[in-house]
This record gives structure tokens, sequence and C-alpha cells, in this order.
């Protein structure tokens, strides 16, 4: 079942295979969200309609990942 988080620019998320992926940007329609950027670690960045966002399982990290903080 998922979680439901708002798509926070700049907000860190883990899905259940373990990958983390930041919310880039969001793009809006008639004043509300209908697009999501991710960007995840590996550099690929993917836009997801915000009823797929909806869809998604993810744990919401209050840090970057660690992964980013030894690359930074």
């Amino acid at each position: 079942m998922a979680v439901n988080h708002p798509p926070e620019p700049g907000i860190w998320f883990t899905n259940l295979s373990g990958q983390n992926l930041l919310v880039f940007a969001t793009s809006y329609r008639d004043g509300t969200i209908s697009r999501v950027v991710l960007r995840y670690l590996s550099g690929v960045q993917k836009i997801i309609t915000i009823e797929d966002w909806r869809r998604l399982d993810l744990i919401r990290r209050h840090l970057p990942p660690r992964q980013m903080v030894e690359q930074g």
C-alpha cells in the first residue's frame, strides 16, 4: 500500500527497491501539481504524473542519502 507523501522539491525518498530519489521539481496545471520530476543518485531523471506519484511506496528521508554526502 502506498504512503502518500506530498512531492516537495528538495526532499529525498527511498523506494521499496532501495533506490534513493530526489523530488527535483514539480509542474502545475490549473493550480494543482500535474507532474513530478524525480532524480536518482545515478543522475537519471524521470518525469511522472501526479497519479503515478501517488502509487509509489516511498519512505521520506530527512537527510540526503549517505552516498550523496560522501560524493559531495
